[in-house]
């Protein structure tokens, strides 16, 4: 997955954005103005997985926008384990513990 060639998303439409999901409930807009500086913006095509089960994840991802699927299982019977829709954090477990992912995370929108 490459960094979007597109523009940038607006900065104050991302914090806002942010400002929805639990995890950065209470945090100052500076805060997450030096997050959003550190972060990459990423754009994926319909069917684009994001994270592979049992591979390492390296970055906390948030949903902006659109419709994921976290899969699991073996790649020939893999079963939906549950849709993720904005604004939702993940990675986090996987990237606070060290431990690969859970699961497949694809795009659908």
């Amino acid at each position: 997955m490459e960094p979007s060639t597109a523009p940038k998303p607006n900065k104050r439409r991302l914090i806002a954005a942010l400002r929805k999901s639990a995890l950065f409930t209470g945090v100052p807009t500076s805060a997450l103005s030096r997050l959003l500086a550190a972060g990459r913006t990423f754009r994926v095509a319909s069917g684009e997985e994001i994270l592979r089960e049992g591979e390492p994840v390296d970055a906390l991802f948030v949903l902006i926008s659109g419709t994921l699927h976290l899969l699991t299982g073996a790649a020939d019977q893999q079963v939906l384990a549950r849709e993720i829709h904005p604004v939702a954090a993940f990675g986090t477990r996987e990237l606070a513990l060290g431990v690969p992912a859970h699961g497949t995370i694809s795009a659908v929108t």
